[in-house]
């Protein structure tokens, strides 16, 4: 029994920025601090630097995994940037019978940006 599913969800391309690199190869990318501020995503950095004057430099930004809550358990999100060999995209990680159970309000404020077919 498959206990364990996960959903892989393009962003919209109008949400997406791509080069000629990119359209050759098929991928692309987002600004994670655009999504951010639309969805209210919580962001993790790699690197953050702090300079003499006071300012401060943040570099490597990525979306951790995060734990959205249901009515029966808990559904794994997590945003990818994309390369210039991979679209970015939303991964859902959930159990198909939690899904058929109708927890896609929970993910109503990113799912805005992504495309469904």
């Amino acid at each position: 029994m498959i206990d364990s599913l996960e959903l892989q969800i393009p962003f919209k391309d109008e949400y997406v920025m791509r080069t000629s690199r990119d359209r050759e190869h098929g991928g692309g990318s987002i600004d994670f601090i655009q999504i951010a501020k639309l969805s209210g995503i919580r962001l993790s950095a790699r690197d953050v630097e702090f300079e003499i004057k006071g300012d401060l430099s943040v570099q490597g930004l990525a979306h951790p995994f995060e734990s959205l809550p249901t009515h029966f358990a808990s559904l794994g999100m997590k945003i990818y940037q994309g390369t210039h060999l991979i679209f970015p995209r939303v991964n859902l990680k959930a159990s198909p019978a939690k899904l058929l159970q109708g927890i896609t309000y929970l993910v109503q404020p990113i799912l805005h940006y992504v495309v469904w077919n």
